[in-house]
């Protein structure tokens, strides 16, 4: 399951039908010295990566999509933040943003002036499938009505065991 996916798949949901692969490339850096150029080349490697492998399952290159996250960290910190990114171009300021809010929600306070480290890359590729019709109901045969009679019931009571109980159908 994609930690950073919208569209997540349960069974019995109402949910688009999807076929998805993930991708994660080590890319460690403070995010102010990353080059946006460096960011996208790298993206677009396990986005082409992604749609290959879906492509050879079949499914349509125009029935592929992606969402991409970046695994975001305070310097100093050990554990990371998956921030998904918007499609289109990459705004450096609104990604930062978007981390500090985030972190501000999971652990209560944020340090915006504070250096950001970035981990990884993540790519998910996901292949929107058609939904297949429903097959119709079977028809099933009346099954006959179920004999009835009478239980009874004799109870040992020499000792009080409950197991003792012995049951005859008539």
């Amino acid at each position: 399951m994609f930690p950073f996916t919208r569209e997540r798949s349960r069974p019995g949901a109402c949910c688009r039908p999807m076929f998805a692969t993930t991708s994660r490339k080590t890319l460690y850096s403070f995010w102010d010295l990353m080059d946006v150029e460096t960011l996208e080349t790298s993206f677009n490697a396990l986005q082409d990566r992604g749609r290959d492998y879906l492509v050879a399952e079949g499914i349509s290159e125009d029935a592929v999509g992606f969402e991409r996250a970046v695994d975001f960290r305070y310097y100093g910190q050990e554990y990371v933040l998956t921030i998904p990114l918007p499609e289109g171009p990459i705004d450096m300021d609104a990604v930062r943003k978007t981390f500090d809010e985030a972190y501000e929600r999971q652990y209560g306070h944020s340090s915006p002036e504070n250096r950001v480290e970035m981990a990884n890359i993540r790519v998910a590729a996901l292949g929107h499938l058609t939904r297949p019709q429903s097959a119709p109901p079977a028809a099933e045969t009346a099954k006959p009505p179920r004999e009835r009679g009478r239980v009874l019931c004799r109870i040992d009571t020499q000792y009080g065991d409950p197991r003792s109980q012995r049951h005859q159908r008539r």
